[in-house]
């Protein structure tokens, strides 16, 4: 079990290689250590994440979320994309239906919900379809909804290759959800 001192001092040293701040002073009753900063014009957040189980017992867990804002993703509708699981076609998440962009491999491997489908078709033209294809990470369960891309475990990050390397790979979604505008 890594103490206190040695999860600070691996979240200010993965801060320090992707140049984004360590934040003690945004702790909270909700959050805990936060980097942010911009990386490649993307505003950045990884946060310590404190939760509860239903009975809203005193917190029983803690995860960590990985936030790029994808401001110059203007959209004009609500729509989720996300890697398409196995669990997840079956789940209502999002409450809306599923949207299909009439591309069999896109439609098998990614999810996509919203209440406009013709407005998401517009968002994910072929060219984007091809660059978010080649930039998503096998095995990285992210989630693009309005202009955050998220990426969250229900644990907390005590590895800094590791929050390096999921803030790298988002960043490289980014890029292709952008079409590299940043």
């Amino acid at each position: 079990m890594m103490t206190n001192h040695l999860v600070n001092r691996t979240w200010r040293q993965a801060g320090d290689q992707l140049s984004l701040a360590y934040n003690a002073a945004l702790n909270s009753p909700h959050h805990g250590m936060v980097l942010i900063g911009a990386i490649d014009g993307f505003p950045t957040r990884v946060l310590q994440r404190f939760y509860r189980s239903a009975d809203q017992a005193p917190y029983t867990g803690i995860s960590t979320l990985f936030k790029i804002e994808l401001q110059q993703l203007k959209t004009g509708s609500d729509f989720m994309l996300q890697p398409s699981g196995r669990v997840l076609r079956r789940l209502h998440v999002f409450n809306r239906r599923d949207i299909f962009v009439g591309e069999r491999e896109w439609d098998h491997a990614f999810v996509v919900r919203g209440a406009d489908p013709e407005a998401a078709r517009r968002v994910l033209t072929s060219e984007r379809r091809v660059t978010i294809a080649g930039a998503s990470p096998h095995r990285l369960r992210w989630m693009l909804r309005g202009t955050d891309l998220t990426h969250s475990f229900r644990h907390l990050a005590t590895e800094e290759q590791l929050i390096v390397t999921r803030v790298q790979q988002l960043i490289r979604v980014a890029k292709a959800i952008t079409l590299g505008r940043t």
